[in-house]
């Protein structure tokens, strides 16, 4: 106790170590981060606390916290106790999700020892019943608004299409043309910056020129030094993305998919049936922008790509070479694929990148000695020390169970047997005390009295001998 006190007494005196978290949803002045930190600058509690980290994500809906990185960062870093205070500009920049989701964000952080304090609503407390139904009551108002936005937003981005604007980012190798520079408003679409013109007419023509995959271009562009859309490296998916879409033949299609809350079918905005859901294409919304490849290299492509959906290299399913798939390259990482020669019984795994654009050594093994290793592995693992000593135990933990419930069953059936005979004893002599007319139905009594005692003895024998071994 009196450590405890003295730990307690510390930690009042250490200075708060305090975070802020700043969220974007768009990019219009009310949400701006400057006017955040303002806010934030005018908390009492701000001003005197150690800030040790900030948190922000620009751009981002604040209806999911699943797409927000630096709100996953900042719980991870609650969790370890790097802060002790997290200061906002009002709740609904924390959260805008369901009232329970926005219970457990602040039940976590609260679980963690961190108090959450924002500009327009104090310490946010939910310890008592008034409190908690005010934060219910502020969550609710917070994704009723989102509901609204979303809703306002979808009507105006559906008609900004139909009128030929872009609503959305410009994507990859484009940028946004406007109307009114100043006020950012009716934005077209115009070819961006040159190298990424030329990086997706190159990934074109790879895959249309060439029979290699969107893995093995991604390797190229990668050897070559071309950054991806997002500035790192180049995968499958961001290949696949640009031989996708349409905006490089010049039809950039608006509202193909769903929204999270609404989206607008037959010219009315409705809930949405699911985020990210394909829509009917009547609802689309074709929007004319500047062409990099042409309408009929763009649909070779697409029908390419049809044709390899259900097409397996080499062989459908891995064939009979059962770690085609799970075996990677140690050097590459590229899948390492099964063969094997004419008239002969050898089976080798390869890797399956060397032959394309040969980034990679011919690295390949043969399956029987990978088999011997994989088996001496997993025998030394599953046979080590730790885990026979862990099998022991459990085993050891079962015996202990079955013996513990052998021991109840004989405890239980013990007393039975007591009252058993307690219950026979009292019938003969109640027999003493009934009319002769009676003698019949104590008699009655008295023999299932002694069926039940003969059936429980018989019972405890029987355990007893599981007991004991015998």
């Amino acid at each position: 106790m009196i450590a405890t006190a003295k730990k307690r007494k510390r930690k009042s005196t250490a200075k708060l170590r305090g975070a802020t978290y700043i969220r974007m949803s768009s990019d219009k002045q009310e949400d701006s981060p400057e006017r955040q930190q303002a806010d934030i600058d005018y908390i009492p509690e701000y001003k005197t606390a150690d800030l040790v980290e900030q948190y922000a994500d620009h751009a981002i809906s604040g209806t999911a916290s699943g797409n927000r990185p630096d709100f996953q960062r900042m719980m991870r870093d609650a969790d370890d106790g790097r802060f002790d205070v997290l200061f906002c500009s009002e709740l609904s920049r924390l959260t805008r999700e369901e009232p329970i989701d926005t219970l457990n964000h602040l039940s976590r952080l609260s679980s963690a020892g961190v108090r959450v304090v924002t500009k327009m609503d104090g310490e946010i407390n939910f310890s008592d019943l008034p409190g908690l139904l005010m934060l219910i009551i502020k969550a609710h108002a917070n994704r009723d608004e989102s509901m609204k936005i979303a809703h306002r937003n979808s009507n105006a981005f559906h008609l900004a299409a139909k009128r030929g604007e872009w609503p959305a980012v410009a994507c990859y190798a484009y940028k946004k043309k406007f109307r009114d520079p100043e006020y950012r408003k009716g934005g077209t679409l115009a070819l961006g910056d040159k190298q990424e013109v030329e990086t997706v007419k190159l990934i074109y023509r790879l895959y249309l020129e060439t029979d290699t995959s969107g893995r093995a271009i991604a390797l190229e562009l990668n050897r070559r030094g071309i950054p991806s859309p997002n500035g790192g490296k180049w995968n499958y998916g961001s290949v696949r993305n640009i031989l996708v879409r349409h905006a490089y033949k010049g039809e950039a299609t608006w509202g193909r998919l769903c929204g999270s809350f609404k989206t607008v079918s037959g010219g009315e905005v409705i809930d949405s049936p699911g985020a990210r859901s394909l829509k009917d294409e009547a609802d689309w919304v074709i929007v004319k922008c500047p062409a990099i490849v042409s309408v009929k290299d763009w649909e070779a492509v697409q029908k390419k790509l049809t044709s390899r959906v259900t097409r397996k290299t080499p062989y459908v399913g891995g064939g009979e070479f059962l770690l085609s798939g799970p075996l990677h390259c140690a050097n590459c990482g590229g899948p390492m694929r099964g063969s094997k020669r004419a008239n002969s019984t050898v089976t080798s795994y390869a890797c399956g990148w060397h032959n394309d654009f040969k980034e990679c050594s011919h690295n390949a093994i043969r399956e029987d000695l990978l088999l011997a290793y994989l088996v001496a592995a997993i025998r030394e693992d599953l046979l080590s020390a730790e885990n026979l000593d862990r099998l022991r135990a459990s085993i050891e933990r079962g015996l202990g169970k079955k013996s513990n419930g052998t021991a109840d069953a004989t405890k239980h059936l013990r007393k039975r047997l007591r009252r058993l005979d307690r219950d026979i004893r009292a019938a003969v002599e109640e027999m003493t005390r009934t009319p002769d007319d009676l003698h019949g139905l104590v008699v009655e009594r008295i023999r299932g009295l002694r069926e039940d005692r003969d059936q429980a003895a018989a019972q405890l024998e029987e355990v007893e001998a599981t007991r004991t071994g015998g």
